[in-house]
């Protein structure tokens, strides 16, 4: 069997300005070469975001790298709109998969294009999109001694037991007064009771409602909290094991890293718009490294059923003071998530290995 790998929809725009982003340009060269051997043209776009560009293309060029570490073929599908034709004439220029291998897609890809695929006699595979919801993991939700913050679009995929849980834009808006909320468990799995208040220096969190009630059995399944957006930290997960981190990270790019290291976790704490970087920084990426591992290992243990493979957002909170909780922003989907910092050469290395050693998992979708 030979492994194949298709990326599709790679968009020929490049920014028409790469200003204070010195590291990308090699990026940029390592890109239009490739567009270059699609036989396709580069062209300048104004308004194109350049962090988005610069994660898009970091990603590209990781798994092209990738793929000649590991001897698997890549066929790069460069389409002109979203929803592009499958294998369009630029696929000739760089050949085409064959049809007697697993194909497998390691971008996101438009429901259109796995049908276009198929009709051209293709049984094309996303091993990495499986859907990451609250919905598939009500259990550790109900029951995690974890706080949580939802996001507004994750909310349409929520049970409607814990649709209660606060959106991120609602809390974060909360900034003067943090806004609490938290469950009381009256029978396991059953019925919920929920309170919300906002603290206050007069009117403080109840010293019954505190997370190491969580710990004490109390009752407590979760609590949900003001979250510091600036320390937030994304990881990747693949199969079951953390890949790669980037701690109190502000800047959107995978290239803004600490250089020389070889850590899973790089400390990136530069700001996005101007220095805001917090001063316990490295105390905040501390507590996420420690943490995130055994976030995963709960996760997966509360159910069976859940991807082995996703994205989680994370958070800390009480970064002021002498201790740092790690709570849990959302989960996504591995193949549709930005990099925030994260190290795209480790992240394809770790998927082109696990594809390479579970083959009984490259069946068509």
């Amino acid at each position: 069997m030979r492994l194949q790998i298709l990326i599709q929809d790679v968009h020929h725009h490049v920014p028409a300005s790469l200003e204070g982003y010195d590291d990308a340009l090699s990026l940029l060269g390592d890109y239009l070469g490739l567009l270059e051997s699609a036989g396709v043209k580069a062209e300048p776009s104004e308004t194109l975001d350049r962090e988005d560009w610069i994660e898009k293309i970091a990603r590209l060029i990781a798994v092209r790298d990738a793929c000649a570490r590991h001897g698997i073929a890549l066929f790069i599908q460069i389409s002109l709109h979203a929803d592009p034709a499958p294998l369009n004439d630029h696929a000739e220029a760089m050949g085409v998969p064959s049809k007697d291998d697993p194909l497998v897609l390691l971008t996101p890809t438009l429901r259109a294009g796995f049908e276009g695929l198929s009709e051209l006699g293709y049984d094309p595979i996303a091993p990495f999109e499986q859907p990451v919801t609250y919905g598939l993991n009500s259990g550790f939700v109900q029951n995690a001694g974890r706080r949580f913050i939802t996001c507004k679009h994750d909310v349409e995929d929520i049970p409607e037991e814990i649709t209660h849980l606060p959106l991120l834009n609602d809390v974060a808006r909360s900034f003067i007064g943090q806004k609490i909320s938290w469950k009381m468990l009256s029978e396991p799995l059953k019925e919920y009771r929920v309170q919300h208040f906002i603290p206050t220096r007069e009117e403080p969190l109840p010293e019954e409602i505190t997370w190491a009630a969580v710990h004490r059995g109390a009752g407590i399944s979760a609590i949900q909290e003001f979250v510091e957006m600036e320390q937030e930290y994304r990881c990747f997960v693949v199969d079951g094991r953390v890949v790669s981190g980037a701690g109190a990270v502000v800047e959107y790019t995978p290239l803004n890293r600490t250089a020389g290291k070889d850590e899973i976790f790089d400390y990136v704490v530069r700001g996005r718009i101007g220095d805001r970087t917090p001063p316990e920084a490295s105390i905040v990426v501390s507590a996420y490294r420690d943490a995130a591992q055994e976030i995963v290992d709960e996760i997966l243990a509360a159910d069976s059923d859940f991807p082995r493979h996703f994205v989680m957002d994370l958070f800390a909170a009480g970064s002021g003071g002498n201790s740092i909780t790690i709570g849990i922003v959302e989960l996504n989907p591995l193949g549709r998530s930005g990099f925030f910092a994260n190290d795209p050469h480790r992240i394809a290395d770790a998927l082109l290995t696990w594809l390479k050693s579970n083959p009984a998992e490259l069946t068509a979708v």
